[in-house]
């Protein structure tokens, strides 16, 4: 060592510890806690929209059974009284509240239209289609085709808005 090189005379650098990744930081600590009240929130909102459409799912159910009864026996007169009973039991569970189960005829068909959005009202219950509804279970004998009204009641029973209609 040479007495007259200072520089000689320095230690090495020391390097500081690694910064661990254990505790966290307060700020962690908020956003993880913020990220577990979302999730509850979310899965919450979820479970409570799956149960309050339950009977949607049921409805689409029964009208698939009773659709591939019909495709099987070619009964329209049978397949029209199983379409009219499920969507009046559908809109009885879809608006509680309301007095639909003494609504009929074109008391019936109007609450169904209103109460469907109108981007999902390409035919309405009100046409020709909708009126085999309340006139088809009540005949003796029916030779129409059910496919349209089938097909909008399965709109219907998607996309109805509960609490959109007038009172029935």
């Amino acid at each position: 060592m040479n007495p007259q090189d200072p520089l000689a005379e320095l230690k090495g650098l020391v390097h500081p510890d690694q910064i661990g990744l254990w505790p966290l930081a307060p700020g962690w600590w908020i956003i993880i806690a913020l990220l577990a009240l979302c999730t509850f929130l979310l899965l919450k909102r979820y479970k409570n929209q799956r149960a309050a459409n339950a009977y949607r799912r049921e409805a689409l159910e029964e009208l698939t059974a009773h659709w591939q009864q019909f495709v099987s026996t070619r009964n329209s007169l049978e397949y029209l009284q199983a379409l009219a009973i499920t969507l009046k039991r559908t809109a009885l569970s879809g608006f509680p509240g309301m007095d639909i189960g003494s609504a009929n005829g074109d008391k019936w068909l109007a609450f169904l239209d209103q109460s469907l959005p109108d981007k999902h009202s390409d035919i309405a219950f009100q046409s020709e289609h909708g009126q085999l509804l309340v006139s088809a279970p009540y005949q003796k004998s029916c030779s129409a085709d059910p496919e349209v009204v089938h097909k909008l009641s399965l709109n219907w029973i998607r996309h109805h808005k509960v609490g959109r209609a007038n009172r029935a």
